[in-house]
């Protein structure tokens, strides 16, 4: 799908989590200075990219900004215990859990597999994580190549989705905790 062709069919969707993201890329300067900035759409959709951050010191680091979600669309509100991570896309693609410096390297985005994070948000903070370090957590607590049909509800099994190429893998919020690199409070 053409990034024209994502912005007409999600139109609203990308309208809410641009706010999400403008959000936190305020809390990331104002905590811990520097400048973020929003990188383009296909950037956005092929490297799980959503902001650049550049610290005060020159160092490049990539975000990929993640909301809490549902752990199945019956349930009411987001998990405040649960986090689901992505490994594969709905197309079989690298998922946004799994690092993305080389990809972002076609883009003349120089950023190193230690600054290559997802941006975790809970209750009271946003937590990084270093992509590399995570799927790798993920790939040695799961078994990846056998995948269940149905929501497993449960962390470390991974799920294939019907009619999808996915592969998505709960966690726990305090593995997590455990394996950030930092962590920010939510303002």
């Amino acid at each position: 799908m053409a990034p024209e062709e994502f912005k007409e069919k999600y139109g609203e969707f990308l309208v809410e989590g641009s706010a999400d993201e403008d959000r936190a890329a305020k809390v990331i300067v104002e905590n811990l200075g520097g400048v973020c900035y929003h990188t383009d759409p296909e950037i956005d959709i092929k490297c799980h990219t959503d902001l650049i951050w550049v610290t005060n010191k020159g160092t490049v680091c990539a975000i990929d900004k993640k909301a809490q979600k549902k752990i199945s669309r019956e349930d009411d509100n987001p998990s405040k215990t649960l986090e689901w991570f992505e490994m594969r896309s709905v197309n079989g693609d690298p998922g946004s859990a799994t690092p993305m410096a080389g990809e972002l390297k076609k883009f003349g985005i120089e950023v190193s597999d230690i600054h290559d994070y997802i941006m975790q948000e809970t209750d009271d903070k946003y937590l990084f994580l270093q992509r590399f370090l995570l799927s790798r957590y993920i790939a040695e607590k799961t078994d990846l190549k056998h995948p269940v049909r149905k929501n497993p509800k449960r962390p470390y099994v991974a799920y294939q989705r019907p009619n999808r190429n996915d592969l998505i893998v709960l966690v726990p919020i305090k593995d997590l905790e455990n394996i950030k690199h930092f962590s920010i409070d939510k303002r």
